[in-house]
């Protein structure tokens, strides 16, 4: 009697215990992991495939996350000192994703890509830790990696399905080892061929309802200001500590604070009482170098008919990431974000 319930009929649908896929009619083994079954015994395989499963989804999940931090910080340690962009943005999370998608193909997409948001989580989480990257960047991170993630998912589910399908399992390492020199290998060929884009103005104009000189009178840099700052500057710079020097004559230098030890040394270069005010960046130390790189600045006066003041702020910056059209608009806002907390902290103070 025992035997006869443990024993199946040779007929109905079978999957591989050890890969989950589908077992063929009069074949001895699965014809992708060559796993040996018995159909005349239930415990030999799988009567309907079991996507849940921890064990059938873990390892390669856990695999993905480490492969994409480590990609990631080699790629920014080695090849991200002319700029980031493409090995960083778009071939290491497709890469990982194609990892998790190759590992886990045989689950439901919709689960595959569950575990694709969750492995975003966690290697944003800790490329923020590690310190390679801040809040801002790091949230801006998780948003970018989307839809390379989704593409290597897709890429790497029909991979496995072809490759499985055609080649021994002994050579299913062949494609995870693909992946991971793909974004290394365009992190080197990126840096021997990355070249900066031309340096990009913002500027941000402000009236004031007083004359010239008396707004001259409450020109601050941003670090200089007190109260808390908008939420994006929170997110994207250093809290700003105050600064050291002077703004009062052509060649002094003011050390804008932040915590932590970043600063940053701007240089008056030209300097017209009651009407403009411009500076040089001469050093700046606040952990986005290899971001952006603040070349210049300046605020402008200028009298209106009415009697009041409007003031032009603007600041020159060099963007080192690409691709420019994806980056622009984000340093823009977060630069006139800093431009009208500045202004509008002039105004309060009149």
């Amino acid at each position: 009697m025992n035997n006869e319930k443990e024993s199946s009929p040779p007929h109905g649908r079978r999957y591989c215990l050890r890969c989950e896929a589908a077992l063929r009619e009069n074949f001895p083994e699965c014809h992708r992991c060559h796993l040996q079954y018995d159909p005349h015994k239930r415990e030999t395989y799988l009567a309907e495939k079991d996507f849940h499963r921890v064990e059938f989804w873990l390892p390669g999940w856990c695999f993905s996350i480490l492969v994409g931090f480590i990609t990631y910080a080699i790629v920014f340690l080695c090849f991200s000192k002319q700029g980031m962009g493409w090995a960083l943005f778009f071939a290491v999370p497709t890469s990982f994703g194609a990892i998790l998608g190759y590992k886990t193909g045989a689950i439901k997409l919709w689960w595959s890509l569950g575990l694709g948001f969750l492995a975003i989580i966690c290697i944003v989480s800790a490329i923020m830790v590690s310190k390679i990257s801040g809040m801002f960047c790091g949230l801006t991170l998780g948003l970018i990696f989307l839809l390379p993630v989704l593409l290597g998912i897709t890429l790497g589910g029909i991979l496995r399905t072809i490759m499985l399908d055609r080649i021994a399992q002994k050579f299913s390492f062949i494609p995870i080892l693909v992946f991971i020199i793909f974004p290394i290998g365009n992190g080197y060929v990126e840096n021997k061929i990355f070249t900066l884009s031309p340096p990009n103005t913002v500027q941000t104009s402000f009236v004031i309802d007083q004359p010239p000189l008396k707004v001259w009178k409450k020109i601050r840099f941003y670090e200089a200001i007190k109260g808390q700052p908008p939420l994006l500057l929170k997110l994207g710079l250093p809290q700003p500590q105050g600064t050291e020097g002077s703004a009062d004559a052509v060649g002094s230098l003011t050390k804008c604070l932040y915590n932590k030890g970043h600063y940053i040394v701007k240089r008056i270069n030209h300097l017209e009482e009651g009407r403009l005010l411009s500076f040089d960046v001469i050093e700046q130390h606040i952990h986005f170098e290899h971001d952006v790189t603040l070349l210049d600045g300046s605020f402008f006066l200028q009298p209106t008919a009415a009697g009041t003041t409007r003031i032009i702020l603007t600041t020159r910056y060099q963007s080192r990431l690409r691709p420019t059209w994806l980056w622009k608009p984000m340093e823009e806002a977060s630069i006139t974000t800093l431009h009208r907390y500045v202004l509008e902290n002039m105004k309060k103070d009149m």
